[in-house]
């Protein structure tokens, strides 16, 4: 995220949200292993959606079964921020600092 090259976010039928990184490039994108999305969490290391099958380690991001996550820079300081529902079913920015 980041250098231009287009990359891939989802969240995986379990909850989990990864990212799959272009370490190729725009012509020949080659996309790396899935990556979990960490959080910095006030309190709890852990956040889980009830009914989510999905299980987190440390500071991975569960989300509600058929969320769509979504990348855009919500507060326009120049940083790609994370837009979906959360543990709670609320639609939340996350900010990335």
């Amino acid at each position: 995220m980041g250098d231009g090259l287009a990359d891939i976010l989802v969240n995986e039928h379990n909850g989990n949200i990864v990212w799959l990184k272009n370490i190729g490039s725009r012509k020949a994108p080659k996309l790396s292993a899935p990556k979990p999305i960490e959080v910095e969490w006030e309190g709890e290391t852990t956040k889980t959606p009830h009914g989510t099958p999905g299980v987190s380690e440390g500071k991975e991001l569960l989300a509600p079964w058929r969320t769509s996550p979504f990348i855009m820079d919500v507060n326009q300081d120049g940083l790609n921020d994370l837009v979906m529902l959360d543990y709670e079913g609320y639609l939340v920015c996350l900010p990335q600092v």
